[in-house]
């Protein structure tokens, strides 16, 4: 995969990630309304198309929280699991 290939999963997944966590916790609205807020930040737009290592630890880290929020949900001992790899492969 390219490395501009790479950085687009990343966007990707911190959309995907922050659009869960708030759908989850406070309904689809808010999901969208967060997901809105993020692509008006200026410096998303900038990172999501620039070759940096913010973007894929950020995209990570955020997945790592979804996950983390999914094992104090369901308490299933494989979303703790992935959370602490996604955190991993953020650092």
């Amino acid at each position: 995969m390219s490395t501009g290939g790479s950085i687009s999963v990343s966007a990707n997944v911190l959309v995907g990630a922050l659009y869960q966590m708030a759908r989850h916790r406070s309904g689809c609205v808010v999901g969208l309304l967060a997901v809105a807020l993020l692509f008006a930040s200026e410096s998303f737009i900038q990172l999501s198309v620039s070759v940096m290592l913010e973007m894929p630890a950020m995209a990570m880290g955020l997945a790592s929280a979804w996950a983390w929020f999914r094992y104090v949900q369901r308490k299933e001992s494989k979303w703790l699991v992935i959370s602490g790899a996604l955190f991993g492969c953020a650092l």
